[in-house]
């Protein structure tokens, strides 16, 4: 599962290589909201240096900066243009899991310190 979070810039990592038809494919990557059915579509910018993986660094506010957080689903697809309108999103996707989306700064609740923790017991 992909982790991220609005405001930073994050690596994600996809296995969608070993399942291309052709290496020098490239990759689109539709992420689809599970609530909101919202849909973020972009072009895999490919920077790893091994063959076991593909690696993207993801500036997560240039594509969900207004988007709802929470639950995504993502489907990653080939096609031999760099061209995300050229992918035929009928086709069998090359890759698919999940993703969770969290806000900038996590909610931390305000605490309490205006009372008196010294506590009188009666007996009797």
């Amino acid at each position: 599962m992909i982790t991220i979070a609005k405001g930073q810039t994050t690596p994600i990592y996809i296995t969608a290589k070993e399942n291309l038809d052709n290496p020098d494919n490239y990759v689109g990557i539709f992420f689809t909201n599970r609530i909101t059915q919202e849909v973020v579509s972009f072009m895999f910018n490919d920077i790893s240096t091994t063959d076991r993986y593909m690696k993207m660094s993801l500036v997560v506010n240039t594509y969900f900066a207004d988007s709802e957080t929470g639950f995504w689903t993502y489907k990653a697809y080939q096609t031999p243009t760099n061209n995300i309108n050229t992918i035929d999103t009928d086709s069998i996707p090359v890759e698919t899991g999940l993703m969770y989306l969290s806000a900038a700064s996590e909610f931390e609740p305000t605490k309490y310190t205006g009372q008196n923790n010294t506590f009188v017991t009666y007996n009797g």
